[in-house]
């Protein structure tokens, strides 16, 4: 059931639970690889670009969500105004706060082991 017939959000991620933050990964064979390190960042400046049109361009987006996904209508329309994501390179205040989410999962047991998102990040991707 969604918000619109009723539904309720149960959890929302506050209290360091997310970061809302994501992701794109990529192997250490990929990014020793000049050409392929090159496509990576050439890649990510085209997902940044269209990350800004989503977010300037909702009701086409809307659309685009209706008819790739045969979603609802009303459904498109909240998916479209709700996302709102950008690109960002990773700098040392995303890594602190993605490693205090690391931090409290491995805490609670569902991150095993632990792991260092400073060291796992490469910051010469994007700029």
């Amino acid at each position: 059931m969604g918000l619109q017939q009723g539904g309720r959000l149960l959890v929302d991620g506050a209290n360091g639970r997310i970061s809302g933050y994501g992701f794109i990964g990529a192997s250490e064979k990929a990014l020793a690889n000049p050409a392929k390190k090159t496509a990576l960042g050439d890649f990510l400046e085209r997902l940044g670009t269209a990350l800004k049109w989503t977010d300037t361009h909702q009701d086409a987006y809307a659309d685009a969500i209706e008819k790739r996904n045969g979603a609802d209508p009303a459904v498109a329309k909240t998916l479209a105004s709700a996302a709102y994501s950008r690109l960002l390179p990773i700098t040392s205040e995303v890594n602190t706060k993605v490693q205090g989410v690391a931090d409290l999962m491995h805490g609670i047991g569902v991150l095993e082991p632990n792991v260092d998102v400073a060291k796992s990040a490469d910051t010469s991707v994007l700029k």
